[in-house]
């Protein structure tokens, strides 16, 4: 009997914790399976949803409320927050999107009708609505188009501009989201996290080409808002309380360095690139949603990875990476060697090559046989030869500017100009004079006679933008 008993409490010591545990797995496992049934039924419900008042968007992870005109009247964001929390950064009466036509600003604050609402969505899993509005004066139709992810903080949004006037119409200066934050604390505590989250400072900040992606943040809220530019180049443009406490992205304005501007033909319309934004709460660090909500929208939502193409971009090598000037023949076809190896498609000889700019004749001390048989062997390993051109500049010891020197622009001190690099010893030409013919003849005889296949060209000529001034150059006539 003691040994049963005995027997008993041994069990008894080694089951009990075990039960425990048990015990607390499956309620684990209850509380999941709960979970995963309540948001699998949540999945199922619309992002977007609408009254004749309001149009409201949410994923479960943010909220966005928009007030609809009735009748006629403003349209824009009441309310834009994470699901659970708090958010104080916007007012609920925004402007929404502004911009010009013929210089007229139109803006969400403007009167507009609703002329409907549908639904919206994408190949990359958005889902939203396109909300069409009619301007007072009946010349504008705007469609604002948002996009919600599963999963993600993420909106995207864009517009389009529908002219129905009988002339034709000029856009400008496009604010695609456009947003007035609370005064004091969100314009004074913020930090804007810029050249993507790598360089920090207190606004105002007006942005420029290198905002592809950029954080207000304020620590004491442990909030902020992410804003995503998919403008090309140098018209994307956002702006974090520049002149206003507004957060604006889209496109440059008209008095911008480089201006966008679009002309819109009766009965055509114009749709801009997309913006999108995240807000977040809870997080002491922009550099937590930087590294995690961002990085996962971009990889599953924004369309942009290789894998997914069917028509993949082309390899290209490029000697000026590390080497500068310091080619030869011997060099070049080691690289194309390997660089057809790895798998490039083109290779290109960059600067080094010719004996000086403007003359454009191969150096024989570096290319002895001259460059057809490089290309030749480059073309031999699957690869398209291609060289590099400056095609308005010219050594001032070159033929071409000791013979035309009246084909080449002074500055303002009437003295020979360079909108190269300030370093180089360069002329540059202009192409309203016959430097234009003779470039072509140039590049021309690059092509047919040694076998290019693809040109490598240097646009430093009158308007250019390696030229950050905007001091007028004379042209010798």
């Amino acid at each position: 009997m003691k040994e049963k008993k005995g027997l008993f409490w041994k069990r008894k010591k080694i089951y009990w914790p075990n039960y425990q545990l048990l015990r607390k797995e499956l309620l684990a496992l209850y509380l999941f399976l709960n979970l995963f049934i309540l948001n699998s039924v949540f999945a199922q419900e619309p992002f977007a949803k609408w009254t004749k008042t309001e149009l409201i968007l949410n994923n479960g992870i943010v909220q966005r409320n928009i007030k609809l005109p009735v009748s006629m009247g403003s349209f824009g964001t009441t309310s834009y927050k994470p699901t659970s929390g708090e958010f104080k950064y916007f007012e609920k009466n925004n402007s929404e999107f502004q911009f010009e036509i013929n210089s007229k600003v139109y803006s969400g604050l403007s009167n507009w009708s609703l002329v409907g609402i549908r639904k919206t969505s994408d190949t990359k899993a958005g889902e939203g609505a396109s909300v069409i509005l009619l301007s007072q004066d009946r010349l504008i139709e705007v469609t604002l188009k948002y996009l919600l992810y599963p999963n993600s903080p993420a909106i995207r949004k864009s517009l389009t501009i529908n002219n129905l006037s009988k002339e034709k119409i000029v856009l400008e200066s496009v604010d695609i989201e456009k947003f007035s934050v609370t005064n004091y604390y969100a314009t004074t505590f913020s930090w804007i996290c810029h050249d993507y989250g790598r360089r920090r400072s207190i606004g105002p900040y007006d942005g420029n080409m290198q905002d592809a992606l950029l954080t207000v943040h304020n620590s004491n809220w442990k909030q902020g808002i992410v804003i995503g530019n998919e403008a090309a180049g140098v018209v994307k443009h956002t702006s974090v309380f520049w002149q206003e406490s507004t957060i604006c992205a889209g496109l440059t304005h008209k008095d911008a360095r480089f201006p966008f501007r679009k002309y819109i033909n009766p009965s055509e319309a114009f749709e801009t690139p997309q913006v999108f934004t995240m807000v977040y709460n809870n997080h002491k660090d922009p550099n937590e949603i930087l590294n995690t909500a961002v990085p996962d929208f971009v990889r599953k939502h924004l369309g942009i990875r290789l894998s997914e193409l069917s028509q993949k971009p082309t390899f290209i090598y490029n000697t000026w990476v590390p080497f500068g000037k310091n080619i030869n023949e011997k060099l070049v076809m080691e690289l194309a060697k390997a660089a057809a190896d790895a798998g490039m498609k083109e290779f290109i000889i960059d600067d080094g090559w010719a004996d000086n700019y403007g003359d454009w004749i191969i150096d024989k001390k570096k290319f002895p046989n001259g460059l057809k048989p490089v290309f030749d062997y480059i073309k031999s390993l699957g690869m398209k030869p291609g060289l590099w051109v400056s095609v308005g500049s010219a050594s001032p010891e070159s033929k071409v500017y000791q013979a035309h020197p009246e084909w080449f622009v002074l500055d303002e001190n009437q003295n020979p100009a360079n909108l190269h690099e300030p370093d180089l010893k360069m002329r540059t030409a202009c192409f309203g004079t016959p430097w234009k013919d003779y470039i072509k003849d140039v590049l021309m005889k690059l092509a047919l006679e040694y076998g290019l296949e693809y040109l490598k060209l240097d646009f430093t000529v009158v308007t250019s933008p390696y030229r950050f001034g905007n001091k007028i150059l004379v042209v010798m006539l």
